[in-house]
């Protein structure tokens, strides 16, 4: 749940920001989906500053990576996060429009970007720029030289460029539903086409909720279950290595029995011999049966609540 909440919240504010940026560089208001529906050429200076604009949020996603980390669990924290999710998205808002901008400019057979041929070539361009960039992405955070907070940094810009290619499409298949809906409604009641458009997303729900349920629903909650997993045997062994260290830099204690049973502690010095008689009388027999009884300390009586309250 607070994954979903975060996730519409960045949404919310990342594409509202970008419309903003957009109107700043380009001079030009696109509609409520984010659509240039008359001037939509631009020079190669507005897709220069995209680019500066991509790289700039890619830096401040590491910052506000590493701000998260310093600070306690609260309601700043989950602030810094919604704001590292929405930098995420606004890059990947910014990803996609440079494309679009950039196809439009480049060639000269594209045509309107608002057309559905239009919007499929551009949700194919992003799906391999998306790959290429998700590519090189992982490659950098299996490097041994980006850090912990370098590499949560990393998979967070591969989540908002992976939601960026399912918008692109989704983008392409309204433009088609709207196509459709304009072919299938009468020509002198256009209000049915929302209808229409209602009908068709009914349609294509019942088609594809089962078999993602199914499939690929349980697959996502398998590596969850499984990433939770190896995160939680990693923190178990630094806690255990952490313990070993400690042990081995502590000597243990023996208490040692003398001859009247009195115990003694074999790291008591001479003056100290009858303070450590007042502290233990032990009969006779157990000095013979057990011999020097070790100090026993718990390794493991508060581990699992230690895992359980680091996560």
């Amino acid at each position: 749940v607070l994954e979903c909440m975060t996730e519409v919240a960045s949404l919310t504010v990342s594409f509202l920001s970008i419309q903003a940026f957009r109107v700043n560089i380009s001079g030009v208001m696109p509609n409520n989906i984010g659509m240039e529906v008359k001037h939509y050429r631009h020079d190669k200076a507005c897709s220069l500053n995209v680019v500066y604009l991509i790289a700039g949020l890619s830096l401040f996603i590491v910052l506000l990576v590493h701000l998260s980390k310093m600070l306690p669990r609260g309601m700043c924290r989950r602030v810094v996060i919604h704001g590292q999710t929405s930098v995420a998205m606004a890059m990947a808002w910014s990803l996609m429009c440079v494309i679009r901008w950039e196809l439009t400019r480049n060639i000269e057979s594209f045509g309107s970007p608002n057309t559905v041929k239009a919007r499929v070539i551009t949700a194919a361009g992003t799906s391999l720029a998306a790959f290429a960039a998700i590519y090189s992405l992982d490659k950098l955070a299996d490097a041994d030289c980006t850090g912990e907070s370098t590499d949560e940094a990393l998979f967070t810009m591969i989540s908002a460029i992976g939601i960026l290619v399912g918008f692109s499409w989704e983008q392409a298949f309204e433009g088609a539903a709207v196509g459709v809906a304009y072919e299938v409604s009468p020509a002198t009641s256009r209000s049915n086409t929302v209808l229409t458009k209602l009908g068709i997303a009914l349609i294509v729900g019942l088609v594809c909720i089962s078999p993602w349920r199914r499939y690929i629903l349980q697959i996502l909650i398998q590596l969850e279950d499984r990433r939770r997993e190896v995160k939680d045997n990693t923190i178990r062994h630094e806690i255990e290595e952490e313990i070993r260290e400690q042990e081995a830099s502590e000597p243990e204690e023996h208490l040692n029995l003398d001859d009247d049973g009195f115990a003694q502690s074999s790291d008591v010095g001479e003056s100290d011999t009858e303070d450590a008689a007042q502290t233990a009388i032990l009969p006779q027999a157990a000095s013979t049966a057990l011999g020097p009884v070790p100090v026993a300390r718990s390794e493991s009586g508060g581990l699992d609540a230690l895992v359980a309250a680091m996560n």
